[in-house]
């Protein structure tokens, strides 16, 4: 990152009207934390159900969308994927190998990917639905989707007061999904097969929580297969 970034100055951003306005914002700053935010170990927890599923191997076509930074893709390597079969999009980009795109629009074909991985990206989106048809667009039929987000117990108020800033407005909260199942119906008739559900299970513990995470948040992941 930083050879591409302050020696060969490669970093990019896309602004994108259906993200909330705060998300570049938001990012970019993370990037300036690389010790906690370069390698996010979460990522993993969803990958280890997803690489799971026997309707994808390493030689599939996998999308990936919002890694931010290289990290995701060098998971996705150590789990035996093959690097010329990956492909990822962001809105922010400094690297050869990630793409500057918007997942509400993005720019490849129809049936294009075995599999899509969504890594705490969605919660970004003032238009998840919009997201979720692209995906299911992209998608092959079969394909395995994984999708992960935070459950967040905070009112974007309190978040504001805390630390400054609130990325979901107040006014947006009702489009933001807070559960698998909330998750899973953005998809509609879309999801065929429910192969691993994880629905937060510390979050009306925020005692517990604060220590455990800094939004006093808990996981919500899903892995699922499409039908079209």
């Amino acid at each position: 990152m930083f050879y591409y970034v302050r020696i060969r100055r490669k970093l990019r951003t896309l602004a994108s009207d259906r993200a909330y306005e705060l998300t570049l914002m938001h990012n970019l700053d993370a990037l300036k934390r690389p010790r906690t935010d370069f390698t996010m170990d979460r990522v993993d927890r969803l990958l280890r159900p997803f690489s799971a599923v026997e309707t994808i191997g390493t030689n599939s076509d996998i999308l990936i969308i919002g890694p931010r930074t290289e990290n995701d893709l060098l998971m996705f390597l150590a789990y035996g994927f093959e690097r010329s079969r990956l492909s990822a999009i962001d809105l922010i980009t400094y690297s050869p190998w990630i793409e500057l795109g918007d997942m509400h629009k993005m720019e490849y074909p129809d049936n294009s990917y075995d599999g899509v991985f969504c890594g705490w990206v969605l919660s970004y989106s003032a238009s998840p639905r919009d997201v979720a048809a692209e995906i299911t667009r992209v998608a092959r039929n079969g394909a395995l989707v994984a999708i992960g987000i935070d459950h967040i117990s905070l009112t974007p108020q309190e978040v504001e007061k805390r630390d400054g800033y609130a990325i979901i407005p107040a006014d947006s909260t009702a489009e933001h999904a807070n559960s698998a199942d909330e998750v899973l119906d953005l998809f509609g008739e879309a999801v065929d097969t429910v192969y691993f559900k994880h629905d937060a299970p510390l979050k009306d513990q925020l005692d517990v929580l604060n220590r455990v995470s800094s939004y006093g948040e808990s996981t919500i992941m899903v892995v699922f297969s499409l039908k079209k």
